[in-house]
């Protein structure tokens, strides 16, 4: 599966890992390759 994550600034590698080890636990991924990409947005103003 791919999944993509949605974050307003840099994330770390440390904390990639760790998103993808808990998807694999949660939805049985365990053995497939699981791609992440990160999509950085800037913060929104508040109205």
């Amino acid at each position: 599966p791919r999944i993509v994550i949605f974050t307003t600034g840099f994330l770390d590698a440390g904390y990639r890992r760790f998103i993808e080890r808990r998807l694999r636990e949660e939805f049985g991924f365990v053995g497939s390759p699981i791609q992440i990409g990160v999509r950085v947005r800037e913060k929104r103003q508040r109205r």
